[in-house]
């Protein structure tokens, strides 16, 4: 089947959006002025590279009416082909922030959608969260050695390299929680 174009809403006549996840701008004339001489310039259509942000989703710049704007292509597809979200996230199904097809993505709640990112393990949670300052092993290890008091949270801390404080949230359950 043929990939489908639509306008990219807001910026109709300048960008459209395909039902496979890429944006392109569209061959136009645009007027400009330089040392106050105005002219005509001619504008190719390109497809639109994406860039991520910094969770990760693809995203590209639009460009209108000297003015700029940074637009998630999910975003982009769903509100082209579906409409507007009405306060519900754009979930990608196959848990891939990277598949941004029409057939992958649907509106859905918060809580669906972290439902989703659990079973797709793309939550960042312990080692994947960047803040993270001990692994699973050093959490499960300080657990059992607060129950047998072998050795102190603060031995631990300092074998570790942080602070006592992080060693008795993992221990006492009220950081890895999950684990």
């Amino acid at each position: 089947m043929a990939e489908k174009w639509l306008p990219v809403k807001g910026y109709e006549g300048l960008y459209e959006v395909s039902d496979q996840g890429r944006v392109r701008s569209l061959p136009r004339t645009v007027l400009m002025r330089k040392n106050g001489k105005e002219f005509q310039r001619k504008i190719k259509g390109v497809l639109r590279l994406p860039n991520k942000n910094n969770h990760g989703y693809p995203m590209v710049q639009l460009f209108a009416d000297g003015g700029s704007k940074w637009a998630l292509i999910h975003s982009l597809v769903m509100t082209a082909f579906v409409g507007p979200s009405n306060g519900l996230d754009v979930r990608h199904l196959d848990g891939s922030r990277d598949n941004n097809a029409l057939s992958n993505l649907c509106y859905g709640t918060r809580k669906e959608n972290v439902a989703d990112a659990r079973k797709h393990g793309t939550i960042a949670r312990g080692v994947k969260n960047g803040q993270s300052k001990l692994t699973e092993e050093q959490v499960r290890f300080a657990r059992s050695m607060s129950r047998t008091k072998q050795v102190s949270q603060g031995q631990l801390a300092k074998i570790w390299g942080v602070s006592q404080s992080a060693v008795s949230l993992a221990a006492s359950g009220v950081s890895w929680s999950w684990l």
